[in-house]
């Protein structure tokens, strides 16, 4: 049963690294070298799960670790228990758009703060401003208006 499993997610993640859309994994995490003493374990979500279900925690520990906050990938579907897009395995978006797409004002204040991108775009070119506006988070929208002025020099 588990070899059974594992086929299918090594089979899965063939998919993803032809279709050029990196598969966020925590083995990938367990890899980086820690720094101040943070260390992520294989238990911790991808950061794109993390982004996803708002954990600042958890984004704070693959800060530390020295991710990629602009990288673009997805939450890993065979440990994400969250909501799981129909055409997943095409779309990618950093981990400030999963943010502001799922509502997590507190995990947008902390990855705009720690150097994320503002202006950054998911694959179908729509920034985190966007999938707010679409889904009505006005205090997002603030937050990520007030971050794209300072990045624009409208400030």
């Amino acid at each position: 049963m588990q070899q059974e499993a594992t086929t299918k997610a090594q089979s899965a993640h063939r998919v993803m690294h032809d279709s050029g859309v990196p598969l966020a994994s925590t083995l990938l995490v367990e890899s980086l070298e820690p720094t101040n003493g943070v260390h992520v374990t294989s238990e911790a979500p991808d950061i794109f799960h993390a982004a996803c279900d708002g954990d600042v925690e958890a984004l704070h520990h693959h800060k530390e670790a020295g991710a990629d906050l602009n990288a673009t990938g997805q939450p890993n579907p065979y440990s994400y228990k969250g909501v799981q897009f129909e055409k997943r395995w095409n779309f990618s978006a950093p981990p400030l758009v999963f943010a502001a797409s799922y509502g997590r004002v507190e995990a947008v204040k902390a990855l705009l703060a720690w150097g994320a991108d503002v202006l950054a775009t998911s694959s179908t070119g729509l920034r985190a401003r966007d999938y707010a506006a679409q889904r009505g988070y006005h205090d997002i929208l603030a937050v990520l208006d007030d971050a794209e002025q300072k990045a624009t020099g409208q400030a």
